[in-house]
Formats: structure tokens, sequence, C-alpha cells
């Protein structure tokens, strides 16, 4: 395969060992997350030098007074790799999905704090009801049911990633067809070898 791109711009993943699933309501395993996690960019990211919680799909963030909803503001130059803009409802949709998967997710249990959730899981109420929803185009809030210090709650949303609703096409099918997905992170997809390697070059 010709690479016409620079090779400071390329992230090679050689690893010992498949990945369960690219699919951010579903993936448990340390390779598919670390993998997610260059592909698809959350609201907030940890910053591995210094610990802290800084901004990254959400440029920031306020909370209210009574420290239980959460006000996120999104970045309105943030991309799909195909062009399109990444809202809100990017957002809602995943966190309402994860919810939805109930067990199946390997991240469910990381947002029972936020409102509704549990009631949702022991189907007493519908999953619309969760705590989660996009207020406009770039705004979304998140409301949590309990009394959890705010760090906790940061942390814990860490790993849950926008979704673009096209991109549900291609995680229902076997992983050799996910490279066509849309991502909204620093790579993309360059090439999946036969040895199931994955290479990925950035895409913004």
């Amino acid at each position: 395969m010709k690479n016409d791109i620079p090779n400071d711009n390329i992230l090679v993943f050689s690893v010992d060992t498949d990945f369960l699933t690219l699919d951010p309501a579903l993936v448990d395993d340390y390779i598919g997350l670390i993998i997610c996690q260059s592909l698809f960019e959350p609201l907030l990211i940890l910053d591995h030098k210094t610990g802290e919680i800084i901004p990254g799909a959400a440029k920031h963030y306020k909370i209210s007074d009574n420290e239980k909803t959460y006000i996120f503001y999104l970045n309105e130059n943030n991309k799909w790799s195909n062009g399109e803009t990444v809202t809100a409802f990017d957002f809602e949709f995943p966190f309402k999905r994860i919810i939805a998967a109930k067990k199946n997710s390997g991240v469910s249990s990381l947002i029972l704090d936020i409102l509704n959730s549990n009631q949702i899981i022991n189907n007493k109420v519908n999953v619309n009801e969760l705590g989660v929803k996009a207020i406009e185009t770039h705004n979304a809030t998140i409301k949590k049911d309990i009394n959890k210090e705010i760090n906790n709650i940061l942390i814990d949303i860490l790993p849950i990633f926008p979704l673009f609703s096209f991109n549900s096409i291609y995680l229902k099918k076997p992983y050799i067809k996910n490279f066509k997905i849309f991502p909204c992170g620093h790579f993309s997809f360059r090439d999946l070898d036969i040895e199931k390697n994955l290479a990925t070059d950035i895409s913004r």
C-alpha cells in the first residue's frame, strides 16, 4: 500500500491479542479501549501527566449550585471525519444506548449515578427519562441521582464516547468491516492487516 502520509502522523497498534469490539457502548477490553480513545473524543479527558481532568470535546462545563446538574459546552469546531459537526445529540445517544444495553455494556456501571439510570435498568421507566439531554446543538446536561463528589462523576464519564448515528450501521457488522466507521478523534483508520494489527492516521 502506498503511504503518502508523513510517518510522524501515523500511530500503529501492534498487539498480542485481538480486540473484542470497537463499539463504544460495549468495549471493556484494554485493546479496544485504547483504540476507541484514539478514534473518538469524549467530553473530558484525563491528563496523564498531571492527573487533572481537562477539556475534550467539551470546551468547558458548569456545575449547578446544588451540584446535581452538569452543563457541557461543546467546541463548535468538532467534526466527524466526513465533515459533519459533532453535536450534543451525538453524546445523548450513546449514554442512552449504554443504559439500554444494561449488563451487555462494559461501561454501564460507570453511569449508574445519572438520574433514572437504575430505574431504566430495572424496567421501571423509559430510557428517554435518563438524565442526559441535548438542550441545544452544542450544549448538553447531565443530572446525577445521588450525592457523589464532583470529580468522581467527571471521572465516571471519561470513557463515554460520542456516537455518530451512521456509525451504528457498521458496528453491527464483523469487526473487519469497522474501519468504515466515522471517527471524531485525532486519528482515523488507515489499515487493518491480516495479523489484526491496526494502524491509524491523523484525520484532522
